[in-house]
């Protein structure tokens, strides 16, 4: 049972949900009595509340991310190629925007709303500020969104301007 009742939603799915904003989401989440599926391409212990689930998935792959998110209400999509987690452009487009690209076939199928976290780097790439990989493909897995909520999609985008945090 959902504790806080301005929740519209019962069961998250969070991608990128071990890192330093998935963790403390899905911790807040499952405090406030919402179902938490979280999800990671890898497996282990990282510190999340007893009662989530803990789902090991890559967003680049489509099927397996379709069959985690279930009968989720809302895609809280975290997961991302940061700065020193990829080496190449190709890299930071694999993640950030064909993952991107990924994550929203799955809301669309599964009739889930879907919460975007971008960056705030994204306004510096469009004014010509930024014009690093990172910058750049989060202004594209943006522009996607945008896309889908246009078409119907029940989506929102956040633009963190800096995120510190000790999660892994």
């Amino acid at each position: 049972m959902v504790a806080n009742p301005s929740y519209s939603f019962k069961h998250a799915f969070v991608t990128g949900a071990t890192g330093i904003v998935g963790v403390p989401l899905c911790r807040t989440l499952s405090a406030d009595g919402v179902q938490v599926t979280a999800s990671s391409r890898s497996a282990g212990e990282y510190g999340l509340p007893e009662g989530v689930e803990h789902v090991s998935r890559d967003i680049l792959d489509l099927q397996g991310l379709d069959d985690a998110v279930g009968d989720s209400d809302v895609i809280f999509h975290v997961a991302a190629a940061v700065h020193g987690s990829a080496k190449s452009h190709a890299e930071f487009e694999r993640m950030n925007v064909q993952g991107t690209k990924n994550v929203i076939q799955v809301a669309e199928r599964n009739g889930a709303k879907l919460v975007h976290v971008s960056s705030v780097n994204v306004e510096g790439f469009r004014t010509g500020e930024l014009q690093d990989s990172y910058a750049s493909t989060k202004s594209r897995a943006e522009e996607l969104v945008i896309e889908a909520a246009n078409d119907g999609l029940d989506a929102v985008i956040v633009r963190p301007a800096t995120v510190f945090g000790n999660e892994s």
